[in-house]
């Protein structure tokens, strides 16, 4: 068994799923020197040549043997729908030794997936990059879209602490921060800050549309509801594995939204708008920390 724990070091790395993320792995590993063979495993074989012509992989099969049989790393990024027979194919294909990780946006499940799929021979380490954007596909895939941006490392109990720097140091080499955590404290935090609020602009969106508003809706609308404009395939499977969390997002939105409502019927203008100042504030001190940790630009 040949363990690896520098990202400079790998041979061939295999991309399982060339679209948007996929792609852009693809396209950042070459950008950042990373001279390891990139593999694209892919369903359609449409798909596989147009990563090949975006240049986001140096080979590109539909088989699975070929497309994992040599790999030092391989990055799952299907919708999380596609996962269970993914990890079928890694577990029947994968070298020992070879090392797995994911992009997905819900983590228990990918967890409870991985430990019930995956052999003790491959070493499986869990990731969320959290970057991407409403539209889908390899053609829209950048080399820069990890860059300043934060990556979510959620390792499994007992996990290989080699695995765990391997994983870690390929999404720096790309330009990512990392940040580990347990899966229940990621679902939860990217259930309020990730699928709440793709509910929420769906939800808007609706409620517009519904209501015959939204053919004067500017440019503060379009802001607020970009993310409506996401995969609605990919969305779905995003927000049924990680029921849990979601529902205890909208519960607390709710409490905060009657709290506001009551407020308003009653008056309280002295509590609307120290609601106001309080998501100022602080929306304010989040974008400084952004712009001094160099995630955006000023």
């Amino acid at each position: 068994m040949r363990k690896i724990i520098s990202s400079k070091d790998l041979r061939s790395v295999s991309i399982v799923g060339v679209g948007l993320l996929g792609g852009s792995i693809g396209l950042a590993i070459r950008a950042a020197g990373v001279q390891a063979e990139r593999v694209g495993l892919g369903r359609r074989r449409s798909s596989i040549n147009r990563a090949l012509r975006v240049g986001a992989v140096d080979v590109g099969t539909l088989s699975p043997k070929r497309g994992l049989g040599g790999a030092d790393l391989a990055i799952v990024a299907t919708p999380i729908g596609r996962f269970e027979a993914v990890f079928r194919q890694l577990a029947d294909h994968l070298p020992d030794g070879a090392v797995v990780t994911d992009v997905g946006s819900t983590k228990q499940y990918v967890l409870d997936l991985a430990r019930r799929l995956l052999p003790t021979r491959i070493r499986f380490v869990g990731s969320h990059p959290m970057a991407g954007s409403e539209n889908a596909g390899v053609d829209f895939a950048r080399a820069d879209l990890f860059q300043r941006a934060q990556c979510l490392i959620v390792p499994p109990s007992g996990c290989d602490p080699e695995a765990v720097l391997l994983v870690e140091d390929f999404w720096h080499r790309i330009g990512m921060r990392t940040t580990r955590m347990t899966a229940q404290q990621h679902d939860q935090w990217v259930a309020q800050v990730s699928h709440l609020p793709h509910v929420l602009a769906s939800a808007l969106v609706e409620l517009a549309a519904a209501g015959g508003s939204l053919d004067i809706a500017a440019t503060g609308f379009q802001d607020t509801t970009r993310v409506a404009s996401g995969h609605p395939e990919m969305w779905l499977d995003i927000l049924m594995t990680n029921r849990r969390g979601v529902c205890r997002a909208i519960d607390d939105l709710v409490d905060r939204l009657h709290a506001i409502r009551g407020w308003l019927r009653t008056g309280r203008s002295d509590a609307v708008a120290g609601f106001l100042d309080r998501a100022k504030r602080a929306r304010d001190a989040w974008i400084q920390r952004r712009y001094a940790e160099q995630e955006i630009e000023p």
